[in-house]
């Protein structure tokens, strides 16, 4: 039998484990989906821009909204997601707050 202070240790990092596995997979779940979202943004944005259009927008004035939107949209693709080590997320989850930062906050009286 582990002692307390190891018990709770144990336990924080199971559940760190489990919370860094489900991110993995959602991270998966979202790889497998792309082309199925991209499908979709496609239809969007073609009822969109016939919207647009019945509204009396100028095709040089949806041209230019659908060529911000874009460069948003690849900004974000450009993003990378990169596996975290297990080990560095343990190191994370356990590290302390430096002495004096939430521990103050906590004994300071409400107003």
């Amino acid at each position: 039998m582990f002692p307390v202070c190891c018990g709770a240790i144990a336990s924080s990092q199971s559940f760190s484990l489990i919370a860094f596995e489900h991110v993995m997979a959602l991270q998966r779940q979202t790889e497998d989906a792309r082309p199925q979202i991209e499908a979709i943004l496609q239809r969007v944005m073609s009822k969109t821009e016939a919207e647009l259009r019945e509204r009396g927008w100028t095709d040089e004035e949806i041209a230019a909204r659908f060529k911000k939107l874009s460069e948003r949209a690849k900004k974000r693709s450009k993003k990378e997601f990169k596996k975290p080590s297990v080990d560095k997320v343990f190191e994370i989850v356990t590290r302390r707050a430096p002495t004096g930062t939430l521990r103050r906050k906590a004994r300071s009286p409400r107003r």
